[in-house]
This record gives C-alpha cells, structure tokens and sequence, in this order.
C-alpha cells in the first residue's frame, strides 16, 4: 500500500515510499523530497525502447552499494545482482560493476564451473563496461587482477597516505586531484569548470599502476590521483614510496565496426568506499559526478540525475565575510573587555 507504480504500455517501475526521499547519513531522519528525480527517471525509461542494464557482481563476498544502484537506476539502467557461475548476462546487460570482492573468480578449470573470466572478457569484447572498486583490504586475486593487467592496470599491495591533501589528520581520506590531460580527465572536465569544485574524496585506498599508455587498441590514463607528496605504505617494507599515485584509472579499447568505432570501457577505483551511499547523494563531493559521466561516456545518458533532492529544512547559518568579521572582533575582544 505504501508502493508507487509507475506504468506505460511497455511496462512499469516499481518503488517504495521511501525510495522518494532522502535520508540524513547520522540517523536515517527524512532531509528531503527526491521525489521529481525519481519520477523524471522512470517515466524517461519508460517511455524508451531499450532498457539498458548494470549488473552487479556476487558470490565473491561483494557488497552491494546502495547509493550507487540508485544512481545507475536514475540514469536509466534497471539494476540487477547477477552471479555469473550460475546465471547468463541479461540481453541488455551494459555494464558490470564488482565491488569490493573477498573471493576470486573462476578462470580456466576442470570442473565443469562456469569460467568467469572468459564471461567478463567476452562482454568487454561486445563493447561493454565494467567498474571494479577494490581497496587495500581486497586480497590478491591471480585470476581477476592478471586481466586487470592485460587492460593495462595494476593494483598496488600498499596503503595511500596524502597528510597534505587530506580530510582527516591520518592523511587515509583524500581529496583526489584532478588530472586535465587525458581520457580520464573527461569524467570531471564539467566539473572542473565550475567556479567552485566540489571535493573528490577517496578514502582508504591503494595505488594504481598503468602498465602501459597505448596496446592493442587500449589506451590508458588517469582519473584522479593523489598529490605528489602522497606516500605508499607496504607491508612488505617499513620504507614509504612518495609520490604521485593513481586513485580511479580508465582503459578504452576502441574497435571499429563497419568504419565506425566501438569503444570498451574499463573503469578502476583504488578504494571500496568510493560509491558509498553518503558520497552518491550528497552534491558536496563530486563522486557523484564522475561515476555519472562515466555512465555517460559507456553510452546512456537518459535522464538529467543534476535534479537535486528538495531539502525540507536548513539549518545552516549563512552570513557574509563582513557580518563574520564583525561577530569575532565582537566576541573575541568587545565581550571580554567588557567583563574585565
């Protein structure tokens, strides 16, 4: 009774009540309507043709973020938990996103077990996405991390350090940087125009490493990165390696098909907590953005996800520089001198 069902002729989409609403990150209170968002997404879904769909890895002890199935589901994708040894892609399948795995995948075997790899390498070969989120906590995967390496990225066995640009004294939530040169410059090129860009944070990551800029038609460059004087912890050695890392890397493979170019997308991102749900729904960060222009940059861009939540109620004080200035000369020596 509390459901609301969105219906055309080719079909219809179903929510909860609270899928209408957004909830505060400290005690799930209501904030806001998301109401105009929710009902612009399914109506332009439905009123298309082609329903694309994200697939979300499990059976490798993934976790299923929240905030980020509902950004794809307001980009227009249906989202759908898929276990690829006991199930096939669904027909519209675009892209696949794992996240923070625990197991490897199936590769080559004896028994019988569907080989995971080859369904991964066989959806990228049709021209399709994925994004695999793993953070330093993520064991070694031989099977998943050598064809990362045949994309051209590696991810690093540290932890990243960057006390110079970070939001917490332990320097483990960074505020990525933001490269201009590049195709991976291209998720946030918008965004970088804005007179005031909004923080990137990745917190409780690992280095990534390109293996190589240009081969066989895949070409690789960076998203974000650290600072330069970032430092990688391994604990393989009580020494720390400074310097510049890659957070989130993109790899493009680009065929052409009947003289028209068709493009393969790889998107790598050094920390699991990256698409956490207080990161996709607040407009304070700017993860948000960049996960939504990658949806962009695979091939669907159908709905306008910039409609922000209506808040019901702020609490904030908002004043100006002058009225700031004039409050602490105010507190700071007329208050005290006047009690002296």
């Amino acid at each position: 009774t509390t459901d609301v069902i969105i219906e055309s002729e080719k079909g219809h989409k179903k929510y909860a009540q609270e899928a209408f609403f957004m909830l505060s990150s400290e005690d799930n209170s209501v904030i806001g309507f998301n109401g105009e968002l929710k009902f612009a997404s399914a109506m332009m879904q439905l009123a298309g043709m082609y329903h694309p769909v994200a697939v979300f890895t499990s059976g490798h002890g993934e976790t299923y973020p929240e905030g980020l199935g509902m950004l794809f589901e307001s980009a227009g994708f249906d989202v759908k938990i898929v276990n690829l040894t006991e199930e096939p892609l669904p027909e519209n399948a675009k892209v696949i996103v794992i996240n923070a795995p625990q197991f490897d995948f199936i590769g080559i075997n004896e028994d019988g077990i569907e080989n995971e790899i080859a369904v991964l390498d066989d959806f990228l070969e049709n021209h399709g996405s994925l994004m695999v989120f793993m953070g330093p906590d993520t064991p070694y995967f031989p099977e998943l991390e050598e064809y990362l390496e045949e994309w051209g990225i590696q991810f690093g066995e540290a932890v990243l350090k960057d006390t110079d640009s970070s939001t917490t004294a332990d320097g483990l939530t960074i505020k990525a940087t933001l490269p201009t040169e590049g195709s991976g410059a291209s998720l946030h090129q918008t965004m970088r125009e804005l007179s005031s860009v909004p923080m990137t944070i990745v917190k409780d990551a690992s280095p990534i490493y390109q293996l190589f800029e240009s081969k066989n038609n895949r070409n690789v460059s960076s998203v974000l990165t650290t600072s330069r004087t970032a430092q990688a912890f391994s604990s393989e050695t009580d020494e720390a390696v400074r310097g510049q890392f890659d957070l989130m890397t993109l790899s493009i493979q680009t065929d052409y098909v009947e003289n028209e170019p068709m493009n393969a997308y790889v998107l790598a991102c050094s920390s699991a907590s990256f698409a956490d749900s207080v990161y996709m729904s607040q407009s304070a960060y700017g993860n948000r953005d960049i996960i939504y222009a990658a949806m962009r940059l695979f091939g669907v861009d159908q709905v306008p996800v910039d409609i922000r939540f209506k808040q019901f109620e702020d609490n904030a004080l908002t004043i100006s520089t002058a009225e700031a200035s004039g409050w602490t000369v105010a507190l700071v020596a007329v208050v005290p001198v006047l009690i002296l």
